[in-house]
């Protein structure tokens, strides 16, 4: 059978042979020659400009050549075990640029511009076709080439993915003002660091905190300031278990990126999450619930600290400042990522696909805008998310407002007994942990894929978090109970317990049966958390040894201070590994974890200029706004001689 790629370049130089030129002097190519001076026929209805760019091509027969060589081969190598796509070569086809006379082709290359189905069933004619990808003339509409290519019906050509070394040139007055912002900041963190720079040097107390907010030298230091054990008021293994948590989290992804990508082994990407040995990255959204029950931890062990003691009336009329100061807190990274998405993603990078998934990706966020920063995009466009990993975010915010229901009350229940309230805590995340069993059983409409966005699936998760941070904050100075081998026993329990959820949620995953799935997630997610609250004990008491090192040194208390700007920042890293390629890839472990190693590099390397840049100056403003600057911005001198003082607790 001929391929596509060679039908192409009959296709280019019989219409050069066909247009009458008389005698056509062309370089003496043997191939070339043999068909382009053949007694080929005319075919009709090309457009005037398609035609007048294939007169240019027939002048320079290295173009034609170029041209027919970035289409598609077919059949390719591998074509039944590969993904049903071929991109063709498309830096070779938008590389051609000729001017002739006052004529310009450019070379426009479509991907999957043509289906050759091999079924006739309706619903999966597109899905099992052979998608194949053609250059020709940017003039050269789908008419013509259909006219070209006379041996494949029209209707199986389409140019909805094509581009040209020009499309998407053009930037729209809102990404000029996007660009303008992020350039203002920039500018911004330049002045504010050379300030701050000049009080340093002169040693000259900082008059005007504000102005140093953004200043890469002061920010910076507290970023990669670590603390020691010692301090007892922090909980350092959080560093670790968000640090760690986040890496596992941004693997997952990273793993189910693969999916999204051409392969050469296209099958064993189909079944690789099925194996059981995977349970290492298909189980990754356990990192998830981690985060939801630190944040509960951390919610009430602050909470509880100083707040709780006062009056139930004072406590409720607390609650706005509460509120916008968890708004402020992580609305403007989220802001600036969301500009970025839809004014700026378009022009990072290029490819066969790019601008056409980038455009799809980014109407839900310009859809429903106000979902995103009102948090309720989870119930709201749960199947069109605005960039899927912000449901996060949203169900988040969602446990946040309800906590005080819970807190408040707790709170007054303190006054009379310790007791009471941890038995009405621990009654309330039993029912917690039945509501989503009851919604998920009851309800027919959720997702059977379990692609869960709701928040009430997690009221456990954060609760119990917020149970144990309640318990710890109250029970701080209480001494140690256990022995050395009950707590190497629990250590085991923890351990095997831990490992064992992911065994059973995997397992779960395999068979797809979707009571066994409501039944697995809800039970299983109090069990982890269980694990992690022994986890937190333990080196709270430091009895985690080795574990207790790994979460708590130096390089994870970084990384855990970078995790939300990995967290809103890491999506887009994948989106520009995915929608770039240009190439079918082959899969396999070892590929999976290079990809996965520089997607995390790069994440942590933006993750830090966007904490730098949005992230700790908001932090500082909004402690001015609230009435904290005075104890938390430090002058030089006093940050020098204790910058422990100045480092931000919790999240």
């Amino acid at each position: 059978m001929a391929t596509t790629k060679l039908l192409a370049f009959f296709a280019l130089l019989k219409w050069c042979s066909a247009l009458e030129y008389g005698e056509v002097q062309i370089n003496p190519n043997v191939v070339a020659s043999s068909y382009m001076c053949g007694n080929l026929t005319s075919i009709s209805n090309i457009s005037l400009a398609c035609r007048s760019q294939l007169d240019v091509l027939c002048g320079d027969p290295d173009l034609t050549l170029r041209l027919a060589d970035a289409w598609s081969s077919f059949p390719y190598t591998g074509m039944l075990v590969s993904t049903r796509i071929e991109l063709g070569t498309y830096d070779e086809c938008i590389g051609v640029d000729a001017d002739q006379n006052g004529v310009r082709v450019l070379g426009k290359h479509c991907a999957a511009g043509i289906l050759l189905p091999t079924t006739t069933d309706p619903g999966d004619f597109v899905d099992k076709a052979f998608k194949l990808s053609y250059c020709v003339p940017d003039q050269c509409t789908v008419r013509d080439v259909g006219r070209m290519l006379p041996f494949i019906p029209e209707e199986l050509i389409n140019d909805q993915y094509c581009r040209t070394k020009d499309s998407n040139k053009d930037w729209t007055a809102s990404s000029i003002v996007i660009l303008t912002a992020f350039c203002i900041v920039a500018a911004v963190m330049v002045a504010s660091t050379a300030y701050d720079i000049a009080l340093y040097a002169k040693d000259t107390k900082n008059k005007y905190p504000a102005l140093t907010a953004f200043s890469v030298f002061t920010n910076g230091r507290k970023l990669f300031h670590t603390s020691s054990m010692a301090s007892k008021e922090q909980i350092h293994c959080f560093h670790g278990l968000k640090f760690i948590s986040m890496m596992w989290i941004v693997a997952g992804h990273a793993a189910v990126g693969w999916d999204s990508l051409p392969m050469v082994n296209d099958a064993r990407v189909k079944g690789w999450l099925t194996e059981r040995y995977t349970v290492y990255l298909a189980t990754a959204h356990l990192g998830v619930d981690t985060f939801f029950y630190i944040s509960g931890f951390l919610l009430a062990y602050q909470y509880f600290k100083k707040e709780a003691q006062k009056p139930a009336s004072v406590q409720i009329k607390s609650l706005p400042s509460l509120i916008l100061h968890r708004y402020l807190r992580l609305t403007p990274s989220l802001l600036m990522l969301y500009l970025y998405f839809i004014g700026l993603a378009g022009f990072v990078s290029d490819g066969p696909l790019y601008q056409t998934i980038t455009a799809s990706l980014r109407q839900p966020c310009l859809d429903n805008w106000y979902a995103v920063f009102l948090y309720i995009q989870n119930y709201h466009n749960p199947r069109s998310l605005c960039m899927t990993s912000l449901w996060y975010l949203s169900a988040d915010m969602q446990l946040f407002l309800v906590a005080p229901l819970v807190m408040i009350p707790i709170a007054i229940q303190l006054k009379r007994s310790f007791k009471l309230a941890m038995i009405e805590l621990l009654v309330l995340n039993l029912l917690f942990a039945a509501l989503p069993i009851f919604t998920k059983l009851a309800f027919s409409n959720f997702d059977p894929n379990f692609d869960e966005f709701d928040a009430h699936s997690r009221l456990t998760d954060y609760f119990l978090g917020f149970m144990f941070g309640f318990y710890v904050r109250q029970q701080r100075d209480r001494p140690y109970p256990f022995s050395g081998i009950v707590t190497v026993l629990l250590w085991a329990l923890c351990l095997v317990g831990m490992f064992g959820t992911m065994l059973v949620l995997h397992e779960i995953n395999i068979y797809h049966d979707y009571t066994a799935k409501a039944l697995c997630y809800s039970l299983m997610r109090p069990v982890w958390c269980m694990g992690l609250s022994w986890i937190v004990y333990a080196c709270i008491h430091e009895k985690g040894g080795a574990i207790s090192s790994i979460l708590s040194n130096s390089v994870t208390q970084v990384g855990g201070k970078l995790t939300y700007s990995i967290y809103l920042t890491h999506g887009n890293i994948i989106y520009l590994w995915v929608m770039s390629t240009r190439t079918s890839r082959y899969f396999s472990d070892l590929e999976m974890f290079y990809a996965f190693c520089g997607i995390f590099a790069t994440s942590c390397v933006v993750a830090l200029v966007w904490s730098l840049a949005f992230e700790s100056p908001i932090i500082i403003l909004t402690k001015m706004l609230t009435g904290g600057a005075g104890k938390r911005v430090p002058t030089v001198a006093a940050y020098q001689k204790h910058p422990e003082k100045y480092i931000p607790r919790g999240e």
